[in-house]
C-alpha cells in the first residue's frame, strides 16, 4: 500500500483510570511515535460517556507506520496500553473528504471520493 494511512485504535477504558490512560498515551505520543519518520498527526478523542479512546495517527505511509510500530520504546507502550484498555486498532485510507465551505480549513468546500488500488 503506497501513499498515506491512518492509524485508528478504539480503546474501551475503564472511566476510573481515564486520566492515566490518556497520560499514558500523551506521552507515547511526544516520546515515541512523533519522533519516528513518516510521522503527520496523533488526535485523541474521549467518548463523552469516558468510557472509550480513539486514537488517530496519521502516517506518510504503511512503511512508515509499519517501522514506528518497531521504534524502540513501541512494544512496552504497546504492553502498557493493551493492560489499560481493550484495543481495537486498524489501518485506513482515505477515500473521501468533507468540510464546510467558507470554513477555512484547508480542505473547505473540496469533496474528493477516491478509492485507491489495495495494492
Amino acid at each position: 500500500m503506497t501513499g498515506p494511512v491512518t492509524f485508528v485504535n478504539v480503546l474501551d477504558i475503564d472511566p476510573d483510570t481515564r486520566d492515566q490512560v490518556i497520560a499514558h498515551l500523551r506521552e507515547g505520543a511526544a516520546t515515541v511515535f512523533s519522533r519516528c519518520a513518516g510521522f503527520v498527526s496523533l488526535e485523541l478523542l474521549l467518548s463523552t460517556d469516558g468510557t472509550r479512546i480513539i486514537n488517530v495517527a496519521r502516517w506518510d505511509s504503511a512503511e512508515h507506520l509499519s517501522a514506528a510500530q518497531s521504534a524502540p520504546g513501541a512494544a512496552a507502550y504497546a504492553r502498557r496500553t493493551a493492560e489499560l484498555s481493550s484495543a481495537r486498532p486498524g489501518v485506513f485510507m482515505t477515500i473521501a473528504t468533507f468540510a464546510e465551505a467558507g470554513s477555512g480549513r484547508e480542505e473547505a468546500g473540496r469533496e474528493e471520493w477516491a478509492i485507491p488500488d489495495s495494492n
